[in-house]
């Protein structure tokens, strides 16, 4: 290891995350959304920052494996999302996961909307096709998807002038982050 460098601590995740990882998933998009994490143990990988990631048994099993051998694992499983400053961010395959089975938090778009959020823009108000629930409270995080459904991104709900919702995190990013 370099100087400077830390350690990656390949953990159980702690009670604490756990739940805020619950409430925010509750909190945004129902508890229909918390049926993606069944049959499954949360983990943590822990550096500079923290993710939370879904193990099932077998790939849980294999982690215990390399931990004895004195190695951690940088990713397993499901990449959930990352802890920061106590609020818990859903990635981008959770958000796929959830778009299909979430109550409420979805804002479906136009697809010019559709696109230029890809492209890391926020969406407008005079875009927005329906809303998932009602609209939802200001700062809630919100999955922006097209009008067939699919998910494109993670927004907060913020009406600022014409804009509804900020972009946070979208499919685009993969790209531009690349790039």
């Amino acid at each position: 290891m370099q100087a400077g460098e830390r350690e990656v601590v390949f953990r159980k995740a702690s009670p604490w995350e756990k739940r805020l990882l619950r409430k925010t998933l509750a909190d945004s998009f129902g508890e229909e959304a918390l049926n993606v994490l069944r049959g499954g143990e949360i983990y943590a990988v822990e550096a500079y920052w923290v993710e939370l990631h879904l193990l099932g048994a077998e790939v849980e099993k294999l982690t215990g494996i390399i931990g004895r051998l004195g190695r951690h694992p940088y990713s397993a499983g499901l990449f959930l999302g990352w802890v920061r400053r106590g609020s818990f961010t859903p990635s981008l395959p959770l958000i796929q996961l959830i778009v299909g089975i979430a109550e409420r938090g979805v804002v479906y778009v136009s697809e010019k909307a559709g696109m230029l959020f890809l492209y890391g823009r926020d969406i407008l108000c005079s875009s927005v096709l329906r809303v998932k629930g009602g609209k939802p409270r200001r700062r809630q995080l919100v999955i922006v998807a097209n009008k067939r459904g699919e998910a494109l991104g993670l927004g907060v709900f913020e009406k600022k002038g014409s804009v509804c919702v900020e972009n946070k995190l979208d499919l685009g990013w993969y790209l531009r982050r690349a790039g």
